[in-house]
């Protein structure tokens, strides 16, 4: 088993985030604090589509926080 060198590994969610341009700072500020890791950005006029990678267990009390 030890030579093997096992990892425990967690269920992880690609997120999308629509939001005013102007909040986009702070979501991806919050998105790090989660351990998400921003995969891409994209504006669509005003709004900010943001793309992360995020572990499921920081984002199942993320509409609450």
């Amino acid at each position: 088993m030890h030579a093997a060198k096992p990892a425990l590994l967690e269920p992880i969610m690609n997120v999308e985030i629509q939001a005013p341009v102007e909040y986009a700072g702070d979501l991806m500020g919050d998105l790090n604090q989660r351990r998400g890791r921003v995969a891409g950005m994209d504006t669509k006029g005003s709004t900010q589509i943001i793309r992360a990678k995020v572990p499921m267990s920081e984002m199942l009390n993320y509409q609450t926080t």
